[in-house]
């Protein structure tokens, strides 16, 4: 699963994901990521970081030592921020915001909590076109939001991250932002989430 927060202030795209896996007997473990990338091993409750494993970084993106192993549960985070001019906006007309986003993936639904705590929905989202949004109960927000919730509660820098006043979250509908790693490995969760606070929100 991955996470990308957007800061339209500071014109930043912040992204981390995470991925844990099962392995068998692998044919290689050395794999390259994009150097935009870094990446750091999480302990799983089978396996103790303190153990004396091996984590080599090459120049080039190159990934080599115990990152992944044959037969045994393995847990890493990567991370990347990069500049971004990409925000999402709102405006409001007869008591009802209108949604209008400029990041590249189209989303299949977003929620957007006012500035008053109130809950909004909108779906297939695409990027340039204006969209009105609905009122929805707190209970479907919870919904979604539980959906978002990483493994690990220390992937998000703060608490309270996901309950934010004049905040937008949205599923993506772009996979192919997902960072392969060992690409031998058959990865099943591709969802990708965005979050952040909207760009424009006057009541």
């Amino acid at each position: 699963m991955q996470w990308v927060l957007l800061l339209p202030k500071q014109q930043l795209e912040v992204s981390w994901q995470e991925q844990v896996s099962r392995t068998g007997v692998l044919p290689s473990s050395r794999f390259q990521l994009d150097e935009s990338w870094w990446l750091r091993p999480v302990a799983t409750h089978k396996r103790d970081l303190r153990s004396p494993y091996s984590y080599g970084l090459q120049p080039g993106g190159f990934y080599e030592g115990d990152w992944f192993g044959n037969r045994r549960v393995q847990a890493q985070v990567a991370q990347r921020v990069q500049s971004s001019r990409a925000q999402v906006r709102v405006r409001w007309e007869n008591q009802t915001p209108l949604l209008l986003s400029t990041v590249e993936t189209p989303f299949s639904r977003i929620l957007y909590r006012d500035s008053r705590g109130k809950v909004w929905k909108g779906e297939q989202i695409t990027p340039g076109k204006t969209t009105p949004l609905v009122s929805v109960p707190s209970s479907e927000a919870k919904t979604m939001i539980g959906e978002m919730n990483p493994h690990k509660e220390s992937l998000f820098p703060e608490k309270g991250m996901l309950n934010q006043k004049g905040w937008f979250y949205a599923e993506g509908l772009n996979a192919e932002r997902m960072v392969d790693t060992l690409t031998s490995i058959s990865w099943e969760d591709h969802a990708v989430w965005f979050l952040g606070p909207v760009v424009g929100e006057t009541l």
